[in-house]
């Protein structure tokens, strides 16, 4: 047992070293579109989690996260349509290509709509998804290859594909019907990327996130607060790097996993999120996530109340 913690601890500091490395290479480099929040999600389902909550091959997290941020910028870059249309038909697309794929990689959404929220249209931000999601995998790789994490076979969905598509319909609509004021009225972090990772995950009712409801909502609030007091205090009130503020994020919000046990990847995508907001969206940042974590949740378990009487079944049906 006292191994089993020693090897957890070890895995999470490395999880913590990959992300301050991610932040540290931004800042040196002055290239922004390095830093993207959804790679804290992966290092943390890929490395600090026991298992990878998420049935994807090591080969398509790294093809289907690219592929994502490529499709994000070239939307921007080839539509002129609002941000809700974009918005609308970015996480159709992704839906299609999860099911197509047949695998649940959720924050394959945040990694193509980021992107459109930012603006983001340069070539630098797919090249930075693709290689960290390379370094993550490999080290993935190597901590199971010597036993430091277990080893989760990937299983494909085999659920019949009309079946999966009605699932991703009825989500489609629960993201247009959230988004369309956010997108209109300027306020985004309601939907933030990160939470339609969360409102994807909540509609599986076989998730372990559907039966801690409350302390789910209760650690990506305090990962919004945690990114937003670590940047505020760290960069703009004491005038230190933005590095220094990864290190006591990364630290705070890995704490808060271990202590409530629920490490929720979107948690760490939404406590570092704030890194990459302009400075007059902090202040308004942990509430606008909380409200929308909030209302997220609720519409996931009342668009799929209907399957709670499968418990704990889970809705992907794997081939083993």
């Amino acid at each position: 047992m006292k191994d089993e913690r020693i090897k957890r601890f070890i895995c999470i500091c490395i999880s913590i070293a990959l992300t301050v490395a991610m932040v540290l290479a931004a800042e040196l480099s002055g290239e922004k579109e390095i830093l993207f929040p959804e790679i804290v999600a992966l290092t943390t389902g890929a490395i600090a989690c026991k298992r990878q909550p998420w049935e994807v091959s090591k080969s398509k997290l790294v093809t289907l996260m690219t592929l994502s941020a490529v499709m994000g910028i070239g939307m921007n870059r080839m539509l002129s349509c609002s941000l809700f249309i974009k918005v609308v038909i970015a996480y159709g697309i992704v839906g299609l290509s999860l099911t197509m794929a047949k695998c649940s990689l959720a924050p394959m959404i945040s990694a193509c709509i980021l992107p459109l929220f930012m603006g983001t249209t340069s070539v630098i931000y797919p090249i930075a998804v693709s290689v960290m999601s390379c370094i993550i995998v490999a080290v993935q790789f190597l901590l199971e290859r010597i036993g430091f994490r277990e080893y989760r076979p990937y299983h494909k969905i085999i659920l019949p594909y009309k079946e999966q598509l009605t699932h991703w319909g009825l989500l489609l609509a629960g993201v247009a019907l959230c988004s369309v004021v956010p997108t209109y009225s300027g306020y985004l972090f309601f939907v933030a990327p990160p939470l339609l990772v969360l409102f994807t995950e909540f509609s599986n009712v076989g998730a372990a996130p559907r039966k801690a409801p409350f302390m789910i909502f209760l650690v990506t609030g305090l990962g919004a607060f945690t990114g937003v007091l670590s940047r505020y205090i760290i960069c703009v009130r004491l005038g230190l790097g933005l590095t220094v503020a990864a290190i006591i994020a990364a630290i705070i919000i890995n704490g808060i996993f271990v202590l409530t046990k629920k490490p929720f990847p979107p948690a760490g995508a939404i406590t570092f999120l704030p890194f990459i907001i302009p400075e007059s969206g902090l202040l308004g940042y942990p509430f606008q996530v909380c409200t929308g974590s909030f209302l997220l949740i609720a519409l996931a378990f009342y668009i799929f109340r209907e399957r709670e009487d499968e418990k704990s079944k889970d809705l992907f049906v794997k081939e083993g």
